[in-house]
């Protein structure tokens, strides 16, 4: 089943919702472990995020936006919410502590170094803010472009030019350690 036809049915099926909550369960946790890189808060927030999409089932309709976009947008505002409660800030790169597997998603086979693998994710955390939150969402939940631009209140265009000059700026800062 589609996810806009399960989205549908979770209008007044739970089983509907069940299922959809088991599809993307796993990558709404790793969006928010990869922005927070705490484990309990991750879940906390993969909890809160599901809890608001049950309760906004009713308000989903599909108007060129896929459901993930949906959900994913739920997900930020999430985020963003917790982040303005807490008081969180960016976290200096001295304090980084990148986790053992950033993504279930991610393709470690073409970074065959594990201390470059840990490297990416600290200059992921060096870039601006909206460009992490990209990349959040390109490794993490594994979106695509144009879901990632609705989420992000931008067009897939401009997702395509941040990713591109987040490329350069990440090749620049790995280059770095390459060459140490």
């Amino acid at each position: 089943m589609s996810d806009h036809e399960l989205a549908n049915g979770a209008k007044h099926d739970v089983q509907f919702f069940s299922e959809l909550f088991d599809r993307y369960f796993e990558r709404v946790y790793q969006f928010h472990l990869f922005r927070i890189r705490q484990d309990q808060d991750a879940e906390d927030l993969t909890s809160e995020t599901f809890t608001k999409v049950f309760q906004k089932i009713d308000t989903f309709r599909e108007d060129g936006a896929p459901f993930s976009a949906w959900l994913f947008t739920i997900a930020r505002n999430t985020l963003i919410d917790f982040t303005r409660k807490h008081k969180i800030k960016p976290e200096s790169i001295d304090e980084i502590q990148p986790s053992d597997e950033p993504s279930k998603d991610f393709d470690m086979t073409k970074i065959e170094n594990t201390v470059l693998s840990d490297k990416l994710w600290e200059a992921i955390r060096t870039l601006p803010e909206k460009q992490q939150q990209l990349w959040g969402l390109k490794l993490s939940a594994d979106l695509p472009h144009r879901d990632i631009a609705e989420i992000l209140g931008t067009t897939e265009n401009n997702v395509n030019v941040m990713v591109n000059r987040s490329l350069k700026q990440l090749k620049r800062y790995l280059s770095f350690y390459a060459d140490a």
